[in-house]
């Protein structure tokens, strides 16, 4: 049986087309055409709207920067404590946990607004988390190579 090619050049166009749509030059035509209705609803002027336009792509640059060292340096640590050979595994498994983790985290927020009328409380009471977790960090043993 004998099937007919498919030529995927117009696809790659089409999705570089995209691409270049919501990059840069896509996000501005995007605010350029509600500029108008922002000054109007929110009382902005223009010179507000391109400062925040400005600290958002700001904020996007730095937020992919960070979550790229993040990764980096999660993968070393993962690597130096628990060795190369289960990297993986271990990676799904922690990826699972982040996963469940963000996905029980409203639910201590929320209780903890309906006791005490605010969240402000609730959040600094789960400061201590993290202060644990640097605890642990700090005293967790590295991995000893058997040769």
């Amino acid at each position: 049986m004998k099937t007919k090619n498919f030529y995927y050049g117009w696809v790659i166009v089409f999705i570089a087309g995209l691409t270049v749509f919501f990059s840069g030059p896509g996000q501005t035509y995007s605010n350029a055409a509600f500029i108008d209705e922002y000054i109007q609803t929110f009382g902005w002027s223009r010179t507000e709207v391109s400062s925040i336009y400005s600290l958002a792509i700001l904020f996007g640059i730095i937020w992919g920067i960070a979550n790229g060292l993040e990764r980096i340096g999660t993968n070393i640590v993962w690597a130096n404590y628990f060795g190369r050979k289960h990297v993986g595994s271990i990676n799904g498994i922690g990826s699972t946990m982040l996963v469940i983790g963000s996905s029980l985290g409203p639910l201590p927020l929320g209780l903890g607004h309906d006791i005490f009328q605010s969240y402000s409380l609730t959040i600094y009471m789960m400061i201590i988390f993290p202060i644990i977790g640097l605890v642990c960090a700090l005293l967790a043993k590295k991995l000893v190579k058997n040769y």
